[in-house]
């Protein structure tokens, strides 16, 4: 027994935090191009560490999260058991890698270590952010600089599928798989450079600020319409919580105060929406002054560089339709029906697409939906059962957020990392993100969101 326990005083099992910063950077890397090539080698240090420490949260932890969330996350994972073995004749591995994986999501990365006082998740927070922030700004440059440099390529998938590089057909790639995830890892970024700024004593302000420009401007170029809606609602909230600020000597009366805020907040963001296009135009002159370079790089290094001689378009194509997810959503819903209680788990659903709807587009393509394929994975059962997790928690948010005890730095962390919860919530309507997930933006989601859930325990109080 004692030799257990010094296993796990062993500094990166003793803090978790250690744990999940490699697992976000795991992940991060999955989500490039070349990434899946080099993933595969490293799962297996993820798994075992992660493992370790499921052993260690299961069998012997104290944590602060309340008892009705835990008792629904152990009843999310048994419900995806009950799925397993009602489809055991199909993909009976697969499934329940995807079983271990969620438990590491759920009891893992969304637990912390006990402490009577905040300072650990404020000193993880900061940590991670700080971590994410550096390394997906130099990331976002560095698309950014392609996209000046008209610089587009093919590259080569690790399932043998060639995909655009650079800026191409009017969408910023970078070095990301797909645009769309890239935008929410942008995101992401951006809303953990307004944390540190909040947090004062962390990190260069200037700094932050140029990368919040530097992740605004990542987004609008990946023409992400899902990136885009989360970004609107994060302005939104940033904007209440601004002016709630500026004006709380103006108006004592709470509700008013926030009725104007949020009202304030909602037409500056519509500026800055109806400025996307706008700005997208006016970044496209960059490319024109920079031609004699492109032909440089191309003559000197044979890249793909200055093949529009400057004239990039900024208009995507298909900016009018829905790009074929509303018929992911329709046959992910038409799919369901043969399995609305537990589903047909997360790895059968191209499979039991082919048997039960042929012709359906999810025999080859993901849902696109992050509760969709929820829905397909696990059922009702399973989705009923996150859904009341997710509300629990997004109620004791709520009371924070429009609580009387505001303006101290302790809230506007907590509400600005609401905001991203919700944030990725909303990509996940457009992305087969966060549940079943083992992925940057479905990790990043239950790290942050076990955070919420403790600090707003002790938040919750001070609104008594």
């Amino acid at each position: 027994m004692n030799k257990i326990k010094d296993i796990y005083n062993i500094g990166i099992l003793r803090d978790s935090v250690y744990f999940k910063i490699f697992f976000l950077l795991w992940a991060l890397v999955h989500n490039f191009s070349f990434g899946q090539r080099y993933t595969g080698y490293l799962s297996p240090i993820v798994l075992l560490w992660g493992g370790i420490l499921l052993i260690r949260n299961i069998f012997n932890y104290k944590a602060r999260i309340s008892k009705i969330l835990m008792y629904l996350i152990y009843a999310f994972l048994a419900s995806y058991v009950i799925t397993i073995i009602f489809n055991r004749n199909l993909n009976l591995v697969g499934n329940t890698k995807t079983l271990i994986w969620a438990s590491i999501m759920t009891l893992v990365l969304f637990i912390t270590e006990y402490s009577d006082k905040d300072k650990k998740v404020y000193r993880d927070i900061n940590i991670i952010s700080k971590v994410l922030v550096v390394i997906i700004f130099i990331i976002s440059i560095s698309a950014i600089v392609m996209f000046c440099l008209d610089i587009s390529y093919f590259t080569e998938r690790v399932d043998g599928k060639l995909i655009p590089q650079g800026y191409y057909a009017a969408r910023l790639w970078g070095i990301y798989v797909d645009p769309n995830q890239a935008s929410s890892v942008a995101l992401i970024a951006l809303i953990l450079s307004v944390v540190l700024i909040v947090q004062r004593k962390v990190f260069n302000k200037i700094f932050l600020t140029i990368s919040i420009i530097i992740q605004y401007i990542f987004i609008i170029l990946t023409g992400s319409r899902g990136g885009e809606i989360a970004l609107i609602f994060v302005l939104i909230g940033l904007g209440y919580l601004l002016f709630d600020y500026i004006l709380r000597n103006s108006f004592r009366n709470d509700v008013i105060r926030a009725i104007i805020s949020l009202i304030i907040g909602i037409i500056i963001t519509a500026g800055i929406v109806i400025s996307f296009d706008g700005s997208r135009k006016l970044l496209s002159y960059i490319p024109k002054a920079t031609v004699k370079t492109q032909q440089y790089i191309h003559q000197t290094t044979g890249i793909q560089s200055g093949e529009h001689l400057g004239n990039v378009t900024v208009e995507r194509p298909d900016a009018t339709s829905s790009n074929g997810r509303l018929t992911l959503w329709k046959d992910g819903l038409r799919l369901s029906k043969f399995s609305p209680i537990f589903g047909f788990g997360d790895r059968n659903i191209p499979l039991k697409a082919a048997e039960l709807t042929p012709g359906s587009s999810l025999e080859k393509q993901y849902v696109h939906n992050g509760f969709i394929h929820m829905l397909l994975s696990g059922g009702l059962m399973a989705t009923i059962i996150m859904m009341i997790f997710i509300g629990i928690i997004a109620i004791k948010a709520i009371v924070i957020f429009f609580g009387k005890n505001r303006y101290k730095q302790n809230y506007y962390i907590f509400s600005i990392i609401s905001l991203l919860i919700v944030s990725l919530l909303i990509a996940s309507m457009f992305l087969t993100e966060i549940f079943y997930q083992n992925s940057f933006i479905a990790t990043t989601y239950w790290i942050f969101l076990g955070y919420i859930s403790i600090l707003s325990n002790s938040l919750k109080q001070y609104n008594r």
